[in-house]
């Protein structure tokens, strides 16, 4: 098979992201995009030699890196990376496959004592990736910050706005305020926004860790009552301590999912920070709805 006959959904790209490495990538005719319909990257597996080739938009160098990090300096079960390769605003990585189902296909037959030792093992990878503590808030390479406050679609049109990378949390604050005002539309502010800022103010925790920022269910992979692998590392980097328990718990639509969250993170919960950072996740949407 041709690299030019696998095209993705056109509504979603207007290129073919394969065409576009078409010099370095040759797929073979058993090649199978695992998700033909859905919108992001493409996810391409290779049988032959049970590789899964992730390419398209926003795949960067910094997710592979993260993987190799996490692979040199943790047991966080995590694909082999083979290859990388990133060109403007597009990527690809080959990578070795994992083997199990993801959790969230397998989480309604399961007992509540599997689910809860998924939760025990799930909370120490969490410990183990935060040991990798970084001087900076950004993704790896020195990056600027994929957080969820930093990719909400702005009402300003100012070029190249980026996020980060930031040395220090007041930075990092700084750029949070910026995220807020970039997404109202010029000259738009109110009462709400000024003591929003001054709550912002009030987070200082320092402590700068590595951060997955895309915990869901559907990124845990799980075989025979064991966590075989957690993916999609393309939102990761150094962030906030708070950034892992509030990007997951936002986005659990499982009531027993969000009930698991809490014993994962059970002990350093802080609702007033979520609290803050929740109010700051929804004005963030006030006037694009995205």
């Amino acid at each position: 098979m041709k690299t030019q006959d696998m095209e993705p959904p056109e509504h979603y790209l207007p290129y073919n992201p394969i065409r576009r490495f078409a010099d370095e990538i040759t797929l073979p005719d058993n090649a199978v995009d695992k998700f033909p319909n859905k919108i992001g990257p493409r996810i391409i597996f290779l049988p032959d030699t049970k590789q899964i080739l992730k390419i398209g938009y926003g795949i960067t160098r910094s997710e592979a890196e993260a993987m190799r990090l996490l692979t040199s300096q943790t047991s966080v079960p995590v694909a082999r990376v083979d290859r990388v390769s990133e060109r403007g605003d597009s990527g690809y990585i080959l990578m070795s496959q994992l083997e199990g189902q993801p959790l969230a296909d397998v989480w309604p037959a399961l007992t509540p004592e599997a689910r809860a030792c998924l939760m025990q093992d799930l909370r120490g990878y969490i410990q183990e990736w935060r040991t990798l503590r970084g001087d900076y808030y950004g993704a790896l390479g020195h990056q600027p910050c994929q957080d969820i406050f930093f990719k909400h679609f702005p009402m300003r049109k100012e070029s190249n706005v980026e996020y980060g990378p930031y040395k220090t949390r007041s930075e990092y604050n700084a750029g949070i305020k910026r995220a807020l005002q970039m997404s109202r539309p010029p000259e738009t502010s109110d009462a709400r926004d000024e003591a929003l800022l001054d709550k912002i103010e009030t987070l200082n925790d320092s402590v700068i860790v590595f951060t997955h920022g895309d915990l869901h269910r559907d990124n845990i992979l799980v075989k025979n009552g064991k966590i075989t692998g957690i993916l999609d590392w393309g939102s990761s980097g150094y962030s906030i301590m708070d950034r892992e328990y509030y990007e997951a718990r936002s986005r659990a639509r499982n009531p027993e999912w969000k009930a698991a969250l809490e014993s994962v993170f059970a002990g350093e919960i802080d609702m007033i920070t979520y609290s803050i950072l929740e109010q700051v996740d929804k004005e963030l949407v006030v006037y694009s709805g995205m």
